[in-house]
């Protein structure tokens, strides 16, 4: 087969949903024409299309590993990002979701709602409040103020993003001050 040979197969493929063979084949294209940039952006769309079908399957591994292929062959496109970062948010992996989230608002700051979502991860603070894990649990609550400053920048009417800041803030100070006292405690031996 020549590479117009694998790109027409592919994209029969592709319009089938069979992402697999679709993948298979425009990788094909590519391997005989570097230069078939349609073949490309197809491959692209494939692993994303097949990313987005294995996590309505619920195949988180299998979908993270089709949207970083994504983001590797369109590093600048922010819907990959939006993809694996909402899978390693539900997997639990906040370090990269907010990695992926922050990527996201790199290369579209307008992304309000983004911001809230990611200043979201103070519930995860909550579960490293009750372990007494003080590091991660400033951690996460600063980026989360962090952010959403950030969005009241680019949106300052929006009510929640104000309430969520003052809520977050207003714990973050309560907390450190509850640090502060029991530090002080255990340096009087009490």
């Amino acid at each position: 087969m020549n590479a117009q040979e694998y790109l027409k197969r592919g994209v029969e493929s592709f319009n089938r949903d069979d992402f697999d063979q679709a993948i298979a084949d425009f990788s094909g294209a590519i391997r005989l024409d570097s230069n078939l940039d349609l073949a490309k952006k197809n491959l692209y769309s494939a692993y994303f299309n097949r990313g987005v079908k294995r996590y309505t399957n619920g195949d988180n591994d299998g979908s993270i590993a089709d949207f970083t292929e994504a983001v590797r062959l369109k590093p600048d496109d922010a819907e990959a990002y939006r993809a694996r970062g909402t899978v390693n948010n539900g997997k639990g992996d906040y370090d990269r979701a907010i990695a992926d989230f922050t990527e996201l608002i790199r290369l579209d700051p307008n992304v309000v709602a983004y911001l809230l979502r990611q200043a979201n991860y103070y519930e995860k603070c909550k579960a490293y409040r009750a372990a007494g894990d003080k590091h991660n649990f400033f951690k996460y609550i600063d980026l989360s103020i962090a952010d959403l400053k950030a969005a009241l920048q680019i949106d300052p009417n929006n009510e929640m993003a104000r309430k969520m800041l003052s809520h977050l803030t207003n714990e973050r100070e309560a907390r450190a001050k509850t640090y502060e006292a029991i530090s002080w405690l255990k340096g009087q031996g009490l």
